[in-house]
């Protein structure tokens, strides 16, 4: 057996608010209801490669980790936050021949990899949520399949496998990344009965969730068009430039330059995804020592700081935190040390600028652990019609508050802090101007995040109570569209 990277990440996956005490996670026990807290649910992935794969494919270890790079940038592009879905480190191993090799059948060779002891015996050793075996071009037709869709009920964690040919991992194809996200239960296009509909050959499917679609982006007045990641229309002509697949997954409310990428009704794929995310990384669980670093997308070049969490756990003590940050992932700051897990980084970057974080956290210098995150400054139109510092609005009733929420307006994400000087629990309710309650959460946590990318741009009422009786209603605007 051949070991290309011995890189391990493992995780504890929780239900998190940011940003408390979190030196200690429990993992849950089944598969988290669906809810706007903050959903830190890294996924360990188990890639293992045949001998023939290898053989058609050296650099197959190099092609390995572009792939899971990919499938990171389809999330950011999806508009998935890395703070609710990321995939990092994985291991990667080559299966002999002698337990698995391919039968030129993926029908059959799809049964038997979630019944082969040898794979199983792998996943359960590296604690992994689920398994991609690279195979050799032997499948006509056919990039690679998954034995289970992803379930809500997490019934598919048993069958949680995918079949890629390792030629089709990247570019056109991005069958990788594709493969991973029908596990989550994300499916191709519809099927149309007449398909002069979509000027396309009935490709699709009519299972799944009505919205969990992919999407065909067809442009006016052009035969050029684009797949999203799950559309397969067309795929096998892709040597032309009439239609191209993007690394993105449908979402009515993310743009491909200036068309939009789904129909909430039905192309919806981040939606999905979203909604499984904690789902599928509970599909093993691990107490090992891991660290991480969630943070926006994207800064806008009118924010005035950059702010950075720290996810930490499995080790006894007290966390130390080293930070430093680059624009150019070469030349780097020296070491800033925080006080607590939130790391706040002056914002006097221009527009265009990437920038590079390292985290540096452990417990001891023998135990310490590496992490990273980037983001990029975006300048200052309409994608950045919102802001990183806290903005209060006056409460309705009674000029003192001990809530605040922030950024205000808000496109994805909002953070509601609890100023009380107790540690009381607080009930916090969304609002229309109708008066329909969107949403209700109790929380125990100074801060609590709550996902608000999926509500429709206009005025909303957040209505903050405590244990005592008290009441805050504060005005929260909700931009989302570009």
């Amino acid at each position: 057996m051949i070991e290309l990277n011995d890189s391990i990440f493992i995780k504890n996956c929780a239900m998190i608010n940011l940003p408390g005490d979190i030196d200690s996670l429990t993992a849950v026990s089944s598969p988290p209801p669906t809810t706007p807290f903050l959903q830190a649910c890294p996924v360990n992935i188990l890639v293992l490669y045949t001998e023939d794969a290898l053989a058609e494919n050296p650099d197959i270890g190099d092609q390995i980790k572009l792939g899971i790079l990919n499938t990171n940038d389809i999330l950011k592009n999806s508009d998935i936050s890395r703070s609710i879905l990321f995939f990092d480190k994985v291991i990667t191993l080559m299966v002999p021949n002698s337990e698995f090799e391919e039968s030129g059948d993926i029908e059959i060779d799809k049964e038997y990899v979630h019944s082969n002891q040898y794979i199983k015996s792998l996943r359960n050793q590296y604690e992994s949520d689920i398994v991609i075996i690279l195979t050799s071009d032997v499948y006509s037709g056919l990039d690679g399949a998954v034995s289970a869709f992803g379930l809500d009920d997490g019934s598919a964690i048993d069958e949680a496998y995918a079949l890629v040919e390792a030629n089709r991992i990247s570019i056109p194809y991005y069958a990788f990344s594709h493969e991973i996200f029908h596990l989550y239960g994300a499916r191709h296009e519809q099927k149309y009965d007449d398909p002069e509909e979509t000027n396309c050959p009935a490709s699709g499917d009519d299972e799944g969730n009505i919205f969990a679609h992919g999407y065909l982006i067809k442009k006016h007045n052009s035969q050029k068009k684009r797949n999203t990641l799950m559309a397969v229309c067309l795929q096998d002509i892709f040597s032309s430039d009439d239609i191209k697949k993007i690394k993105y997954l449908s979402n009515p409310n993310v743009k491909y330059k200036k068309w939009k990428t789904g129909i909430d009704e039905t192309n919806y794929n981040a939606k999905q995804v979203r909604n499984m995310a904690c789902v599928v990384a509970n599909y093993r669980y691990s107490f090992r020592p891991f660290a991480y670093v969630v943070g926006p997308n994207y800064v806008c070049s009118t924010d005035e700081y950059i702010i950075l969490t720290a996810i930490v756990g499995g080790l006894q003590g007290n966390y130390d935190y080293f930070w430093r940050y680059s624009t150019d992932g070469l030349h780097w700051s020296d070491y800033i040390e925080s006080y607590n897990n939130i790391f706040t980084l002056s914002n006097t970057f221009p527009a265009g600028t990437n920038i590079f974080i390292e985290l540096f956290t452990g417990t001891s210098p023998e135990n310490m652990m590496k992490a990273f995150w980037s983001t990029v400054v975006q300048d200052g139109h309409s994608i950045c019609f919102r802001s990183n510092s806290p903005n209060k609005f006056d409460s309705t009733t009674n000029e003192n508050t001990f809530f605040s929420v922030f950024p205000n307006p808000a496109s994805g994400n909002i953070t509601v802090e609890n100023q009380a000087l107790d540690s009381s629990c607080a009930e916090i309710e969304l609002i229309t101007l109708s008066g329909e309650k969107i949403d209700q959460v109790t929380s125990c946590s100074k801060f609590t995040i709550l996902f608000t990318g999926d509500l429709p741009d206009g005025l909303y009422i957040l209505k903050c109570s405590d244990e005592i009786g008290w009441n805050e209603y504060h005005k929260l605007i909700i931009h989302n569209s570009n």
